[in-house]
């Protein structure tokens, strides 16, 4: 017996044996990925953890003042090949966050570099910490 062989008669799914499937055809892992939220003078920086994402990949939306953040791989088999094991494959990496005044909705910066996603939120003008100045008689 090959090797192929043997592994295509271990691989199970359901308790369906693998070569009664479509190999070429797997479904997404859901991930909740981790995140990393820090607060600055001025805003906010969130980091995302999606390994194998690129920019393309990616969409941050805001609606009804929930962000969401969905990222997504791909694992294409190359033509005239088929797929033996299915352990690496599609990747769904989403998350939700409600947002608060706080932030300024029009400042937002994202930017993808080696699977993570880092989120800048420039604080609204209210948000941010204001000095007054004040007028009147000195001591001096």
């Amino acid at each position: 017996m090959s090797t192929q062989q043997s592994l295509q008669n271990c691989q199970m799914e359901n308790g369906t044996p693998a070569e009664t499937r479509n190999q070429n055809q797997v479904s997404p892992l859901q991930i909740r990925p981790a995140v990393d939220l820090v607060e600055t003078a001025d805003g906010f920086v969130m980091s995302v953890e999606m390994p194998g994402v690129d920019s393309s990949g990616v969409e941050v939306s805001i609606e009804q003042n929930v962000l969401t953040v969905e990222g997504r791989t791909e694992f294409a088999v190359p033509e005239n090949a088929r797929r033996i094991t299915g352990d690496v494959g599609p990747r769904v990496y989403r998350r939700q966050f409600q947002l608060t005044d706080d932030i300024d909705r029009d400042g937002i910066d994202a930017e993808v570099r080696h699977g993570v996603l880092t989120l800048k939120f420039n604080k609204s003008n209210r948000a941010r910490r204001a000095v007054v100045p004040v007028r009147g008689e000195s001591n001096s």
